[in-house]
């Protein structure tokens, strides 16, 4: 039979067409649902089981004849947003899509439809019914994919897959559940159940498990493993020729630049890897500076654990871009770009799984926070470039294994890890020599400018840091980035933890 015409009102599209929905039908399946609801409230998830399937039932005619009937009229893109079937519609009337009034019920009663199944599936769960839970979430995932993207049925997607991702875990199949939550983990980020479900999940699963086969030809096996203590060592041997090796500014960990800007920083007394990151042109330090104003002759200030070694080998500022942070175990702790000496831009804080801590991440401008998190902040593609073009490159380069974290978000981000060319560390810049160490002069500017300024005399007004952020030692003793005016990132508001998991 052919569509029901635009201009015809639900009533007379009920009389006229197999295809139509009852609103009686629709009601009583909304009476079971509420009864369902009430009896898992109260922890009686058989009864519960039981009406869901009653308003199944009930709705099974009017979705049947829908699924079987005609095509939907229009583009399809239907808003749900306050269509109660059950109410009628005007005659005549329609959606702002131009989709037909039998058009939008029968959506309408399949976004319903969904909703049961996903409610089943939770009360069946709960029951211990792993299986058919499963089932009943695979099946309403199914029916939300031929929905338009309203905010109700993402809400509702989501839902489904953490329900399955739960059952599949009790079924013992880790690897499915794990797809699942990382599923939901992109659309509700800051989803506190979801979050400790996916990190229960990681430790749990193998990492080979849930990596991506290996292609057949030229796999890549690094030398040293990702927490290893030997990267100084690695850094400063004669494959790289042209290196240099000194500190940046009042630290104690030691950096080496390569001829081609890139270079990389080592915990001090330890060896492991502390960041990734471009340095500026290489100065040698005085002992002591002259105040321009006083004439005073202070010392110049310098890590105290260094000693004459601080003053012995050249000092190299971070350049501007993107900088990459571990912790003393090896694992990417930060993403975060630089600018004028000042955290500016996306700043990303990362979990040694390989989850986002949304509480720390957020946007930068000119060292001061200016949002917090949000998931529409993370561009796409942004990780799978940074993997790309700075981690991976650098690491094959130094022969460095990827840390769970980087493995977990090469896999997420479908970067093909043994693809990726190593940084050819020891090429220089077009045209350019060789770097060599040039003494800075013993005379400030100012009282305060200690030694800090006659290091901008020298550097390029494009990689000047009138106000350096530094990067301390973090709580556990890991880089943390700094940024100026004390500001402090806190955690993003407006979704609630648990409240968007229950039942409907």
């Amino acid at each position: 039979s052919s569509s029901v015409s635009f201009s015809r009102s639900i009533a007379d599209a009920n009389s006229v067409s197999p295809h139509s929905m009852s609103a009686d039908a629709t009601a009583e399946a909304e009476a079971a649902k509420a009864r369902g609801n009430k009896t898992f409230a109260d922890g009686d998830f058989g009864a519960a089981e039981e009406h869901y399937t009653a308003a199944l039932a009930a709705l099974s005619p009017a979705f049947d004849g829908w699924h079987h009937g005609d095509s939907i009229s229009g583009d399809g893109g239907v808003s749900l947003t306050g269509c109660d079937p059950a109410l009628g519609l005007a005659e005549g009337s329609g959606d702002v899509n131009g989709n037909s009034q039998s058009d939008v019920a029968m959506l309408a009663s399949q976004s319903l439809r969904a909703t049961l199944l996903c409610n089943r599936s939770q009360a069946r769960h709960q029951a211990g019914l792993w299986q058919v839970a499963v089932e009943d979430a695979s099946e309403a995932l199914e029916l939300l994919s031929q929905l338009s993207g309203q905010a109700s049925t993402e809400k509702m997607r989501i839902k489904a897959l953490y329900r399955r991702a739960l059952s599949q875990e009790a079924l013992g199949n880790m690897v499915d559940a794990l797809l699942d939550l990382n599923l939901a983990l992109k659309k509700a980020p800051s989803n506190e159940g979801i979050v400790s479900a996916a990190r229960r999940l990681s430790e749990r699963v193998p990492r080979a498990a849930t990596m991506p086969p290996r292609p057949a030809v030229a796999p890549w096996l690094p030398n040293l493993t990702y927490n290893s203590r030997e990267v100084l060592r690695v850094a400063e041997s004669d494959q790289f020729s042209g290196r240099i090796r000194g500190f940046m500014p009042n630290e104690a960990n030691s950096v080496v630049k390569f001829p081609c800007g890139m270079g990389v920083s080592v915990y001090h007394g330890h060896g492991g890897l502390n960041a990734i990151l471009p340095l500026g042109p290489p100065r040698l330090l005085p002992r002591v500076c002259e105040l321009a104003d006083s004439g005073k002759v202070v010392p110049v200030p310098g890590p105290k654990e260094l000693g004459d070694e601080y003053f012995e080998r050249p000092n190299m500022r971070p350049c501007n871009g993107l900088h990459a942070k571990y912790s003393k175990g090896g694992d990417l702790r930060w993403l975060c770009r630089y600018n004028d000496g000042q955290l500016d831009g996306l700043t990303l804080r990362f979990e040694p799984e390989g989850f986002l801590r949304y509480s720390e991440c957020g946007v930068y401008r000119r060292g001061q926070l200016v949002e917090k998190w949000q998931n529409c902040l993370l561009p796409d593609g942004y990780l799978s470039l940074a993997l790309a073009d700075l981690v991976l490159p650098v690491k094959k380069a130094l022969g460095l294994g990827l840390s769970p974290c980087e493995e977990r978000l090469c896999f997420e981000e479908r970067v093909d890890v043994d693809g990726v060319q190593p940084m050819s560390l020891t090429l220089c810049a077009l045209g350019e020599a060789p770097e060599v160490p040039r003494v800075v002069s013993g005379q400030a500017r100012r009282t305060g400018d200690r030694c800090r300024a006659q290091l901008e005399g020298e550097l390029k007004p494009e990689l000047r840091s009138r106000d350096f952020a530094p990067i301390g030692p973090g709580g556990v003793g890991e880089a943390v980035p700094t940024a100026l005016g004390g500001t402090s990132l806190v955690v993003m508001s407006g979704v609630a933890p648990d409240e968007d998991l229950k039942i409907e």
